[in-house]
């Protein structure tokens, strides 16, 4: 572990590009991609049945919550802004000039 993170700064410090590259790029993930494939077409009728109904289970909880918990539907009131407004410091107005002189 220790030694992956020192690699890793390693090649973070110097310009040299980091050696995670694939061998024949077009070839291996085509076929990858082909040899899912292949699998996936020889899973039973069934096993796609359950699949598309948990899927569909969790694309209902995950929107469903996400309209509920959703700050753009319920966006906070305008007495709720006021409020955190008062109860923060306004910091000074630093603006600099050509001549490098603060002005406040």
């Amino acid at each position: 572990m220790v030694q992956a993170i020192i690699m890793q700064v390693d090649f973070a410090l110097t310009n040299v590009p980091e050696p995670r590259l694939v061998c024949a790029v077009p070839f291996i993930p085509l076929i990858s991609i082909f040899c899912n494939i292949h699998l996936m077409m020889r899973l039973d009728t069934m096993t796609w049945i359950r699949f598309a109904i948990w899927m569909f289970l969790g694309f209902f909880i995950y929107f469903t919550y996400g309209i509920r918990k959703s700050v753009m539907r319920y966006p906070p009131s305008a007495k709720m802004l006021d409020s955190a407004v008062e109860d923060q410091p306004v910091p000074p107005v630093v603006i600099k000039t050509e001549q490098s002189h603060l002005i406040h």
